[in-house]
Formats: structure tokens, C-alpha cells, sequence
């Protein structure tokens, strides 16, 4: 049976769970799959009417599957805007609690963006260092917790769209095959 239980320090997180539960047994695998059975379905249906033969439409939908799980996996920060926190370099700036960093780095005077370890060689003097390159602030651009769940339904809409473009794609074969 699933349940919130309290969080034991090696538990893994849920973002936007309560602070001191994480989700166990059956519905936390259930929230991860959900999504994939649409698709994966129109991707093996689609895959057997057009290759009629098992084991080649098992690893082609395989394959597709795959892609498609790095393609998603790749554009799932652009799915929803993130958060953009700008603070001084000497600030005690505290990042966010159970975030998604998406993108981390220096400001200059300009607004012009330089990478995190611009000035990271032990040899160099922070603060001469920062000012030769201008640098006038820290950002962190991140989903926040609160973001996880909009995040979800982003991508299982663009599965369930896939999945039925899929199925769709596979009726129309299977009615031109039997018509």
C-alpha cells in the first residue's frame, strides 16, 4: 500500500512533497510510468503493423522509445519557466531548498553572462579577478520545488499527444493493410 511515511535521512526526495514524507511502494513507480504506457503502446502497435515481424518491431519501438525518453528528458527545464535569482558575490546568499539548478553563472555590469568557474583557479584573486572581468553579481536560474508538478503534467501531455499520434498512425496502416 502507498503511503507518506516519514522521510529517513538516505530516502529519496519527492519535490513537492511535504518537507518530511517521500512517496513508497507502488505509486511511486505508478507517477513514473503512467505517462509512457500511451505512448508505448501506439510505439509497438505502429512498429508490428509495419514491420510484421516481432523481434525487429520490439527493438525498433525500443529504439524510438529511448530517443524519445532523451529527447524529453533533454528539453523537460524548458517545459516550464524557471526562477532567476541574481545576489552579490560577498552576499550569504542560501540556495533553494530541494531545487533543479538549470543554469548557474556570473553577471557582468552589462547583463553579459560568464560561466561559474570563470574565477575559480586557487591562484587567482577572487576579487581581482572579478573585477578585470566586470563581475558585478552571482545568478541561478532553478525550478523550485513547487515547479514538479507542473513540470509532470507538461510531459505527459506531450506523451499522451505522441501516444495518440501514434495510435492513430497505426489504424491508419492496419485500415490500408485490411481496408
Amino acid at each position: 500500500m502507498s503511503t507518506l511515511t516519514p522521510a529517513k535521512p538516505d530516502a529519496a526526495r519527492v519535490p513537492g512533497a511535504p518537507a518530511r514524507a517521500v512517496l513508497r511502494g507502488p505509486t511511486r513507480v505508478l507517477l513514473r510510468l503512467h505517462r509512457r504506457v500511451l505512448w508505448g503502446a501506439g510505439a509497438v502497435s505502429l512498429a508490428g503493423l509495419v514491420l510484421r515481424r516481432t523481434v525487429p518491431a520490439m527493438a525498433a519501438s525500443l529504439l524510438v522509445s529511448g530517443a524519445v525518453t532523451a529527447v524529453l528528458s533533454t528539453l523537460r527545464p524548458t517545459f516550464w519557466p524557471v526562477e532567476r535569482d541574481v545576489f552579490t558575490p560577498n552576499s550569504r546568499y542560501v540556495w533553494p531548498e530541494q531545487a533543479d539548478v538549470t543554469e548557474q553563472g556570473l553577471l557582468t555590469s552589462g547583463g553579459d553572462r560568464l560561466p561559474p568557474d570563470l574565477c575559480s583557479d586557487p591562484t587567482f584573486d577572487l576579487d581581482a579577478c572579478f573585477a578585470e572581468h566586470g563581475v558585478t553579481h552571482h545568478y541561478l536560474e532553478y525550478h523550485p520545488a513547487s515547479h514538479y508538478w507542473p513540470l509532470q503534467l507538461v510531459e505527459t501531455g506531450v506523451l499522451l499527444a505522441l501516444g495518440a499520434l501514434a495510435l492513430y498512425a497505426a489504424f491508419r496502416v492496419l485500415r490500408r493493410l485490411h481496408g
